[in-house]
């Protein structure tokens, strides 16, 4: 899912408004994804004991498990997003100069997205820990179809910003369908 939609704002952004404007906000969407991805390194180690906790039906030392993973992820990709959200311009012209500084209003909502992703912590990863494929393939299907149509309404009329807005929609309401059928 999370490369299916990372790739998506970039192409459809590219066939909206042209490949210059796609080469402008890739390192930004680069960037946003690799910030939702910090978190993933804390669920790397968070999946297995989850499903060992999940057979044995341990449901209390689960939600001890949940609780110790998320902050740990919130801990690890705290500072990185800090910068996103706050000083994306100062970020991209480090990273990649001062020609790339006009990204940081889309890297700024990517940054958002990636906040709310972590914050919401590893509903997907718990989800898929409890080996629900059906609700999974669902969720994931219906999410790639929000995100293109999140692409197709918003890049068009705005741009880059509407190519991070619409990949922030799809991380808001990955979370939301995995916290509300987690809870």
């Amino acid at each position: 899912f999370g490369t299916f939609v990372s790739q998506l704002d970039v192409v459809v952004l590219g066939a909206a408004r042209g490949a210059r404007l796609a080469g402008l906000y890739s390192p930004a969407s680069a960037i946003g994804n690799f910030a939702v991805g910090i978190p993933l390194i804390v669920g790397m180690f968070f999946q297995p004991p989850a499903t060992r906790l999940i057979t044995e039906q341990n449901h209390t030392r689960l939600q001890e498990l949940y609780r110790w993973a998320n902050r740990a992820g919130i801990a690890l990709a705290a500072p990185a997003l800090t910068v996103l959200i706050v000083c994306p311009g100062d970020l991209l012209g480090f990273v990649f100069g001062h020609s790339l500084t006009i990204e940081a209003a889309p890297l700024r909502v990517l940054g958002i997205g990636a906040f709310v992703s972590t914050l919401a912590g590893f509903n997907a990863v718990t989800l898929d820990a409890y080996g629900v494929v059906r609700l999974t393939t669902y969720r994931l299907a219906g999410l790639i179809g929000l995100s293109a149509l999140a692409c197709a309404l918003l890049v068009p009329v705005f741009g880059a910003l509407g190519a991070a807005w619409a990949t922030t929609a799809a991380l808001v309401a990955e979370n939301l369908v995995c916290s509300t059928a987690l809870y």
